[in-house]
């Protein structure tokens, strides 16, 4: 039996069984068939694990460097990598994890020009662990690149 004759004929089994249109059978049979979807999944997934961990990251060695910093600056300044994949917009500049875990304290601050403004500060605990996730992603970068230098020998 050919591969699209078998898939047709578990299409109209499932169709049977289920009710569903075999339009939407079908794109669910393609996204479980079709391995370029299935690697651009994991690609995507990927990539947003890597980027939340590294932004976290990255938001600890920006409020390292000050004692307390506007949440609209950070926010503005990541919105202009790509990379990060960030919106522009008055989002939320930190995780509420890295709050919940002591690492960031915040304050409000009343402004004369509009809303309240949201402050961010490293908490003593937050300066610790942003050395210890510094140190730790030195390591990682250096053992990946050793890898993939080495190649398959």
């Amino acid at each position: 039996m050919s591969t699209g004759l078998f898939i047709w004929f578990a299409l109209a089994t499932i169709k049977k069984k289920t009710n569903q249109s075999i339009d939407k059978l079908g794109t669910m049979l393609y996204k479980v068939v079709n391995p370029m979807e299935r690697e651009a999944d994991y690609f995507d997934n990927w990539t947003v694990q890597v980027r939340k961990g590294l932004l976290e990251l990255c938001i600890l060695n920006a409020l390292a460097s000050a004692t307390e910093r506007y949440g609209m600056t950070w926010s503005r300044r990541s919105s202009t990598c790509r990379a990060w994949g960030c919106r522009k917009g008055p989002s939320t500049p930190c995780s509420p994890g890295l709050r919940v875990q002591g690492l960031v304290s915040t304050r409000l601050e009343e402004s004369p020009e509009g809303p309240a403004r949201k402050y961010y500060a490293l908490t003593a605990k937050g300066r610790r662990v942003t050395a210890l996730m510094n140190e730790h992603l030195d390591l990682l970068t250096r053992g990946a690149r050793q890898l993939r230098e080495q190649g398959g020998r």
